[in-house]
Parts: C-alpha cells; structure tokens; sequence
C-alpha cells in the first residue's frame, strides 16, 4: 500500500515533469506541461510550464524579427 501511494504520489508526477523537460529540450513548445499539485513536485511543473511559455515568447519575437529582416 505504501509502494502505491509513493509511486502514485511522487513517482508519477516526476515522471510528467521529466517527459515534459525532455519534450522542451527537443524542440517541442507546443504541448502544456500539466500543472499538478501544490505540493514541490506541483511548483516543479508550474516552473517549467513557466519556462515553456518564455520560451515560446522568444522564440515568437525571434520569427517577429527575422520576418522584419526578411
């Protein structure tokens, strides 16, 4: 019962944490990271769903300007 509710509890969601930073770190913006509790692993996903969007501010600025350029 303890293994359930540690694998239910933690492993999960850093599991959802890690397939989210690894789909960040490929390229792939377009996806929203779950948002999870409130507990740390929670504000750990809230932070890199934080991250993505910045990510996808810079990289719309980026087209913005070369769009400019071109």
């Amino acid at each position: 019962m303890l293994g359930w509710r540690l694998a239910r509890g933690v492993v999960q969601p850093l599991s959802a944490a890690q397939d989210s930073a690894e789909r960040i770190a490929s390229g792939n913006l377009s996806v929203d990271v779950p948002s999870g509790s409130r507990d740390e692993v929670g504000r750990l996903l809230r932070a890199i769903g934080a991250m993505q969007e910045a990510l996808r501010a810079l990289v719309g600025e980026i087209r913005t300007s070369v769009d400019g350029i071109g």
